[in-house]
């Protein structure tokens, strides 16, 4: 085999190691990226979990101080002396 042969030969394979090094570390970000946005879609969907229970919570309190608003405690007159 020639040296150019031989040459060849090596340019070519390490091409071939390039690319397939290449495609992998595309697949592994991809999927970084992929998981990433996964975070931070449950991240937002707890946020929204907890302003919902906090409003929740909110809306009880109130309900709570205008059922004690209606409520009166009768005051007893006291017999005239």
């Amino acid at each position: 085999m020639s040296p150019e042969a031989v040459h060849e030969n090596l340019l070519d394979t390490a091409l071939r190691e390039h690319n397939r090094v290449r495609e992998q570390a595309i697949r592994v970000f991809q999927n970084n990226q992929l998981r990433e946005a996964q975070l931070k879609l449950l991240q937002e969907e707890r946020a929204e979990k907890e302003r919902l229970r906090l409003e929740q919570e909110l809306a009880d309190d109130r309900a709570r101080i205008i059922e004690l608003r209606k409520k009166t405690v009768p005051i007893p007159e006291l017999p005239p002396r």
